[in-house]
């Protein structure tokens, strides 16, 4: 999508719940301080309408945050307003990390002509399948059959996390793959003076 003559950068929109700190969110943060932001646009759509740990520095790299709350209660307006978000941000990308529910996210992205749609399976959660309630296995079934049919790209964390969301014979299917965490250890090779540290918390 990129042409050196007439540069357009790829558009990606990420979908997380919220960019709190925890491992997704940190994981994505070392990501993007790391993009290449001529050739690579990065958004996120956070499912909730109150601010987080990481909403300052995201907007100071430049990236657009579009709230747009889950309301069980009236799941049309998430719909409408999803929606809209895929008309404004024009995006190549639909990068989903909110696991079953990427079902929901992708089925629209597909919807909405959006290339390229991934679903992001970053934990394993097999065991809900065993406490889950009759509506509750029916929205797993549903959800993940629609990863089946609209993601073009499906990338896990660990093998459990690729059998969670993309079936126990995800690995025939060359669209699911897996993609290691990594994380830049650079802060944690610097030298301290551990007893000047103890010695400024009040730790003996």
């Amino acid at each position: 999508m990129i042409d050196s003559a007439n540069p357009t950068p790829i558009r990606i929109l990420h979908i997380v719940g919220i960019l709190r700190r925890g491992g997704l969110e940190t994981w994505l943060m070392h990501v993007l301080r790391n993009l290449n932001r001529e050739q690579i646009q990065v958004d996120f759509l956070v499912q909730v309408d109150t601010p987080s740990a990481y909403d300052a520095e995201v907007e100071a790299l430049g990236c657009r945050i579009w709230r747009c709350p889950l309301d069980w209660t009236a799941p049309w307006r998430y719909v409408q307003q999803f929606k809209e978000i895929l008309r404004q941000g024009s995006y190549h990308v639909v990068h989903s990390h909110v696991h079953f529910f990427s079902g929901v996210t992708l089925r629209m992205a597909q919807h909405m002509k959006v290339p390229v749609r991934i679903a992001h399976s970053h934990l394993d959660t097999s065991s809900d399948w065993e406490h889950a309630g009759w509506l509750r296995r029916q929205y797993l079934r549903l959800t993940q059959h629609w990863i089946d049919r609209y993601a073009t790209v499906g990338l896990a964390a660990s093998r459990e996390a690729a059998q969670d969301l993309f079936g126990t014979s995800w690995e025939q299917d060359k669209r699911w793959q897996l993609l290691y965490c990594g994380v830049d250890l650079t802060p944690f090779q610097a030298s301290y003076n551990r007893a000047a540290i103890r010695t400024e918390l009040g730790i003996p």
